[in-house]
């Protein structure tokens, strides 16, 4: 028993599989297994692409790439020790080549495998990190960690295969993000390729035309002459964008300096990144808005500005500005075939975000369950 303000707390989770009793044990991360960080090995050595004559290779922030070779060949989690996503964790199973960055941990017979893994990930082991340029965390600090696990390993079994579960559930939701995405980028291809076109007598051939031309160009405004706040409410309603490759959504405003049916564009990070905006909205320093003329559809415009390819050269740090996208050119068909377009590629971009969706509550139930089935 561990007592805490007067009160004496059993060494039990929140949540516990039916017909298992007694309290859990509690140990150093030491004492349930072994940990050895893995060997160099050189970037020439390491593919970024798979085939079938490679083997993973790991890293300090998870998988690294693909290499020839291997030093490992079981089931382990992986401990990142090295560089900002330090204390990440990952489950390698099979053979696998781990480098220096990465900490090998061999569970004892007592512990199970995939139950170590899952616990693990819920010690966050990134908040042991130290050093500020370059974080890291130590064998030697990492193996004093306490936690607490169950005695019975039939327990930990029941726990880390009804994980396991929710796993295969995420990655096969995540496998379902990707290949609509792929879909996306085939039909995007296809269609400004012009080798998929929506027939209609009335379309017309497409023009190549330059952006100067396509409606008015705006440079985002300063962010201290808005009053803003992070989050909505009711006098905080307009949207306040910035560079990404999200949405780009910094905050709310109590007043808006575009219309709505605009496109921004990322003049800073992301490059060249566009966001049709179906709101009125502000935008922020180094995002470029532009209001298309009546004949041009907002959401084809995104489409087409993030089918180009921005070139931009500078001696500092690359950013693209109004006069230089300007410069630029894109086929433009007419108003009713961009209408297809847009509605076409939209339809993608909606089942993504359902399927997003998905994946997010996915990830939050596995969030709850890590908190409530670990103490």
């Amino acid at each position: 028993m561990a007592k805490n303000n007067s009160k004496i707390i059993a060494k039990v989770p929140n949540l516990r599989f039916p017909s298992f009793e007694g309290e859990w044990e509690e140990k150093k991360l030491g004492e349930i297994c072994k940990m050895q960080a893995g060997k160099f090995i050189s970037a020439s050595e390491i593919d970024e692409k798979f085939n079938d004559y490679l083997l993973p290779c790991y890293g300090g922030n998870g998988l690294r790439g693909y290499t020839k070779t291997y030093n490992y060949d079981g089931k382990y989690s992986l401990i990142g020790r090295q560089g900002a996503l330090c204390g990440n964790i990952n489950l390698a199973n099979g053979k696998f080549y781990a480098t220096e960055h990465a900490v090998v941990v061999t569970s004892s017979n007592d512990v199970d495998v995939d139950m170590m893994y899952y616990l693990l990930s819920y010690l966050n082991l990134n908040q042991y990190a130290t050093g500020a340029a370059q974080p890291g965390l130590s064998v030697q600090n990492i193996e004093k960690v306490k936690t607490t696990i169950p005695t019975s390993k039939l327990e930990q079994n029941k726990i880390s295969s009804f994980l396991s579960l929710l796993d295969e559930r995420i990655q096969t939701q995540s496998k379902i993000i990707e290949e609509l995405k792929l879909l996306k980028r085939t039909v995007k291809e296809k269609i400004f390729s012009r080798r998929l076109r929506f027939q209609d007598d009335e379309f017309s051939e497409w023009k190549n035309m330059q952006l100067s031309n396509i409606g008015k160009f705006y440079a985002g405004g300063d962010l201290t002459k808005l009053e803003y706040k992070k989050e909505k409410s009711e006098k905080y309603i307009y949207p306040v964008y910035a560079n990404g490759s999200g949405s780009g959504l910094y905050g709310y405003a109590t007043s808006f300096q575009y219309p709505e049916n605009c496109v921004t564009v990322s003049g800073r990070g992301n490059l060249g990144f566009a966001n049709a905006r179906f709101e009125k909205f502000n935008a922020i320093v180094r995002l470029i808005v532009i209001i298309p003329n009546t004949d041009i559809n907002p959401k084809y415009l995104e489409e087409a500005i993030n089918n180009m390819k921005f070139s931009i050269e500078s001696t500092g740090v690359p950013q693209l500005t109004v006069p230089q996208i300007s410069k630029y050119s894109c086929l433009i068909p007419s108003l009713k075939e961009q209408i297809k377009i847009a509605d076409c590629l939209s339809a993608i971009d909606k089942k993504i975000e359902i399927e997003n969706n998905v994946l997010e509550q996915y990830e939050r139930q596995k969030k709850y369950l890590l908190q409530n089935l670990f103490i």
